[in-house]
């Protein structure tokens, strides 16, 4: 996805809204974005749009400039195109790069962008800078052309589309624990309750055996991830059944769980992506991913109730197999 023309006809728009856009989540979170990739060059692949406002509302840089510095920070360039034209001279005519005139306009070929630091030293402080927000597991952000359309406009803003990002993971969250009574989330297990780390009949696991993740990728897709980690500690103890069970045994029910699991999440518009069993400490892992084009898709009340009962589902599975104690699900 490019969305770097875009930015160029509305960067002004921006910059005069930095206070506003740093101040909600969504807009701050929002990422600029393209997806070539020159062989040879660094690449960020997307940067968020909050801290890009903020470093250039600080530094006195024309729009030519921010721009071409912004090419360079995407990987979408070639530092130098003199020299690139002299290596390929067939590519003189048949194409023109993006930058081509923003060099011009920016002025960095004939003089230095700012006293004392020249143009690949701003590059270098721009990329630094930019580097440290480049991390995974983000909050939600809405796609920039949501964000200028939004500013244009002024509604207040809780009647603007964008805050629905800001709370499918609460959604979610809460459509699960409505119907399975957990939250759904990772925790760490307190070594004092088990410090054996072996699975008895008695013991309530803190880490729930389903849970799940919502993720936003470069394109601003919502990705939903559910993942099945049913631990086994030692098999000699593992009497869940009633019975000591052989390593073969254990493992055969470990394969039944995810054989009756993956057509209900088939169903429910989830796609496997890797499912792993292990008689020796790894236990049952598995991963489902499925792909939402909008908030909207999930912020439903059929689509809420439709994926907390899953959770409860497939909980269930995994107890009836054998997996989990019995007093787990109530």
């Amino acid at each position: 996805m490019n969305n770097l023309p875009f930015l160029e006809e509305n960067l002004e728009l921006l910059l005069q809204h930095t206070d506003e856009i740093v101040q909600v989540p969504v807009y701050y979170h929002s990422r600029i974005m393209f997806t070539a990739e020159p062989k040879g060059t660094k690449r960020l692949g997307s940067a968020l749009l909050g801290p890009y406002l903020e470093f250039w509302k600080q530094v006195p840089v024309n729009k030519a400039g921010k721009l071409l510095l912004t090419y360079e920070l995407l990987g979408n360039t070639v530092r130098n195109l003199d020299m690139y034209r002299e290596l390929h001279p067939d590519l003189i005519k048949k194409r023109k790069f993006p930058q081509d005139d923003l060099e011009i306009e920016s002025g960095f070929r004939y003089k230095n962008p700012l006293t004392g630091i020249s143009r690949y030293q701003l590059e270098d402080i721009f990329y630094r800078y930019m580097l440290q927000f480049n991390k995974q597991n983000l909050p939600m952000g809405a796609p920039l052309e949501m964000v200028v359309q939004e500013l244009k406009e002024g509604k207040p803003l809780h009647e603007r589309v964008s805050q629905k990002y800001a709370i499918v993971r609460e959604k979610l969250l809460s459509a699960v624990a409505k119907a399975t009574g957990t939250n759904g989330l990772y925790y760490v297990p307190d070594p004092t309750i088990n410090p054996s780390h072996k699975f008895s009949p008695d013991w309530k696991p803190q880490q729930p055996p389903v849970t799940f993740r919502v993720e936003q990728e470069h394109d601003m897709r919502l990705t939903i991830y559910l993942m099945i980690e049913a631990h086994v500690r030692n098999i000699k103890v593992h009497f869940v059944t009633g019975k000591r069970l052989s390593a073969i045994g254990l493992n055969d029910m470990m394969l039944d769980t995810i054989a009756e699991l993956n057509p209900l999440l088939e169903i429910h518009g989830f796609a496997k992506q890797k499912a792993t069993t292990s008689v020796y400490g790894g236990g049952l892992e598995a991963l489902y991913t499925s792909q939402v084009n909008s908030p909207d898709d999930v912020l439903t009340p059929e689509y809420l109730a439709s994926f907390g009962d899953l959770v409860r589902q497939m909980y269930a599975v995994i107890q009836e197999k054998g997996l989990l104690p019995k007093r787990v699900i109530n």
